[in-house]
This record gives structure tokens, C-alpha cells and sequence, in this order.
């Protein structure tokens, strides 16, 4: 019996030939004008292929994967998932059962390398798996590589677990299953697959603007603000937010304080009432923080902070805050306020009675014993000057602008 020499160049090691061919033939597209001519590099997916030359190449489709799989070298497994990713879809049921088995051993393998490759890529071979395979071929592999002893294993699953959630639409009952997965990463003994988590999540979930046209089916990452969303993911992610800026506002790591100031301003707009009452409770504790550089940090941006404030909520939570930092006894601090509040009432629409009542405690700033607190308003008010026309408040401010000249001469 004659040997096929395609058959002896794989069992040699030679594989950018087959991975040529299957790249090309695997990924084929047809095109409405077709040749009459046959090439079997242009003809994998075309319904008039016949069935021998569909069969042949996912034979040989089979083999190097098994072969690449056996290797020692850790770059032919690697290959061997990347191939699995861009081929699945032409190949038959029998073929795509064949490779989701691979992929479990993939994720197996006894070299962390490998290990993490399969978990980071996870999200895209989800993609291509139907969804009547997620539970038994897809949620099996996270619920394994969740228990990984290598943290850098759990932190890539993770964050294709998250990936699946955000970018892939699936059903209610699987997102509920998916979502059971990933509290278990959540609870995950590592910091860093706790903070990859909520990260991923309140960048993209949070901060997700509706459109007018919504899909019928549910998508999660495009869900958040929509008010169809279950409220089942709603809570969930909040009360995941809600726990974060908990722990991060506990730990003693400054970064982790200041952390949690950013992710307040970057996702208060998507949360309940009681999660923004909840926000700005927490922030005025960083207002307060023993570290100075967390002040700083909280004062600096206090006027980020208040652009996602209903105004409503100004004189309650957002003065008060102003009131106290001006009090505080380190002039770094009083001078990132005093910078916050400018700011506000220089980019920020506010009613006129509003507005009074921040430029009352500007004139409390413009009395401030250090002279660069006094600089810095001075600098400001001359460029709110510049855009303003006659009105109430242009005189008060030039009435401001000529006191503090006069504490500076």
C-alpha cells in the first residue's frame, strides 16, 4: 500500500504546508460567481464540494492536532489552540466535538504556558461554539480553571469568563450559570482576579450609553442602563461595585483609596439611587482619609465627581464637602479644592441660587491664609471672566477679583 507523502510530511514535523491549507480552505467564504474549475484550497465550505475532498482535509485537520498536541514543544500546542479557534466552523459535528475534547486538554496541560493561553482564549473559542454546547463543554472549563493553583490562569479565565458576559449574547437561563461561575472568581483568594473582575465589569457595563434601536435578545454588556434589563444582572453587578468600593476604601494601600475614587466617577451614572447615596457617602470619607494624598486626590477631582451628581444633590453632599476641605490644615489640599470648585462654577451649568452658594464658599477660599490658594483663584477667576458676559455674577466675581488683588499687594 502506497504511502500518502501529505501523510509522511506531517508525521515529520512538516506543518506550514497543512497549515496553510487549512487556514485557506478552512476559512473560505463563497462568493456568489464561483469557477466552474475545482480547487480544493477555494472550495472547503461550498455546498457542491464533494464530500471526499470536505472529508480529507478534516481527516488530516484531525491528525495534526493530535500530533501537535503529543508534542514536547510548548509552541505546537500553542499552535494547536490557535488552529482550533480559526477552524472550527468548517468543520463537521464529529470534527467540532474532536476539538472541544482537545481544548479540555489544552486547558489541562501540564505547562502553565499552554494553560494560559487556553484560559485567556477562552472567550474566542466560545464564540464559535454553539450555545447547546455552553453547558456542557464551555461552563465545565471555567468551573476548572477557576480551581488552577497558578493565579495567572485564573486571572485570564476571568477575564474571558467577563468577555463572554459582556461581548456574547446568550439566553437568560445561561447567563444566570455563567454568572454562578463567575462569583466563584469573585471570591477568588487574589486580589489581582478580584480587581480584573469589577474593572472589566464597571468599564464596560457601567458606563454603557442606550440607543434608541435595542436588540430583542438579551446581551449583558448592553444591558446595564436598558430599562428591559432583568433585574436580576442589574443587582448583581451593583452589588459587586458596591462590595469592591468597600474593600478597596478598607484596605490600607493609598493606590486602593484613590482606585476607588476613580471607579465612583466612572460609574455612579449607572447605578440605583441607593448605590449613588451609597457613592456619595463613600466619597466624603476619602475627604476625610487620614492619608493626605488621598484628600488630594478626592479634593483634586471633587469637580469630576460633581459633573454626575444630580444637582438636587448639591447642597446636601457636595457644598458640605467644599466647606470642609476648605478647613483642612494642609494647603496642598485646600488648593485641589479650591481648583474642584472654580472648575464647577466655570464648566458646570448651575441654577443662579446654586451658583451663590458656591461663590460663598469661594470668598471663604479667597480668605485662605496661604497666599497660593489665593494665586491659584485670582488666575481662575480672570479666565471665567474672560467668557462671561454682564450679568450678576460677572460684577460678584469682580468684586472677589478686587479683593484678593488687594490681600496681594
Amino acid at each position: 500500500m502506497k504511502t500518502d507523502p501529505r501523510d509522511t510530511c506531517c508525521s515529520r514535523g512538516y506543518f506550514p504546508s497543512a497549515t496553510t491549507v487549512l487556514k485557506t480552505s478552512l476559512e473560505y467564504t463563497p462568493t456568489t460567481e464561483e469557477p466552474d474549475v475545482c480547487d480544493t484550497a477555494q472550495c472547503w465550505k461550498r455546498e457542491t464540494t464533494p464530500t471526499i475532498f470536505r472529508q480529507y482535509f478534516e481527516d488530516r485537520f484531525v491528525s495534526l492536532l493530535s500530533i501537535l498536541t503529543a508534542e514536547e514543544s510548548i509552541k505546537s500546542r500553542i499552535l494547536a489552540r490557535t488552529l482550533l479557534c480559526k477552524c472550527y466552523a468548517g468543520l463537521s459535528q464529529t470534527g467540532k466535538a474532536f476539538v472541544r475534547q482537545i481544548y479540555y486538554r489544552l486547558c489541562v496541560d501540564e505547562s502553565v504556558a499552554v494553560r494560559e493561553n487556553a484560559a485567556r482564549k477562552l472567550d474566542q473559542f466560545a464564540k464559535l461554539v454553539d450555545l447547546s454546547h455552553f453547558e456542557v463543554d464551555i461552563i465545565p472549563l471555567f468551573h476548572m480553571l477557576q480551581k488552577d493553583e497558578e493565579v495567572i490562569i485564573r486571572l485570564a479565565a476571568a477575564e474571558s469568563l467577563v468577555n463572554i458576559l459582556m461581548y456574547q449574547r446568550v439566553s437568560g437561563e445561561l447567563c444566570r450559570e455563567l454568572l454562578s461561575e463567575l462569583q466563584k472568581y469573585i471570591n477568588d483568594p487574589s486580589s489581582s482576579v478580584r480587581y480584573l473582575i469589577v474593572i472589566k465589569i464597571v468599564e464596560t457595563a457601567l458606563e454603557y450609553n442606550p440607543t434608541t434601536e435595542e436588540p430583542d435578545v438579551c446581551d449583558t454588556a448592553q444591558c446595564w442602563k436598558r430599562e428591559t434589563t432583568p433585574t436580576i444582572f442589574r443587582q448583581y453587578f451593583e452589588d459587586r461595585f458596591v462590595s469592591l468600593l468597600s474593600i478597596l476604601t478598607a484596605e490600607e494601600s493609598i493606590k486602593s483609596r484613590i482606585l476607588a475614587r476613580t471607579l465612583m466617577c466612572k460609574c455612579y451614572a449607572g447605578l440605583s439611587q441607593a448605590g449613588k447615596a451609597f457613592v456619595r457617602q463613600t466619597y466624603y470619607r476619602l475627604c476625610i482619609d487620614e492619608s493626605v494624598a488621598v484628600r488630594e486626590n478626592a479634593a483634586r477631582k471633587l469637580d469630576e465627581f460633581a459633573k454626575v451628581v444630580d444637582l438636587s444633590h448639591f447642597e446636601v453632599d457636595i457644598i458640605p464637602l467644599f466647606h470642609m476641605l476648605q478647613k483642612d490644615k494642609e494647603v496642598i489640599i485646600r488648593l485641589a479644592a479650591a481648583e474642584s470648585l472654580v472648575n464647577i462654577l466655570m464648566y458646570q451649568r448651575v441654577p443662579d441660587e446654586l451658583c451663590r452658594e458656591l461663590l460663598s464658599e469661594l470668598q471663604k477660599y479667597i480668605n485662605d491664609p496661604s497666599s497660593s490658594v489665593r494665586y491659584l483663584i485670582v488666575t481662575k477667576i480672570v479666565e471665567v471672566l474672560r467668557g462671561l458676559q454682564e450679568g450678576t455674577l460677572k460684577s460678584d466675581l469682580l468684586q472677589m477679583l478686587d479683593d484678593l488683588l488687594k490681600s496681594l499687594t
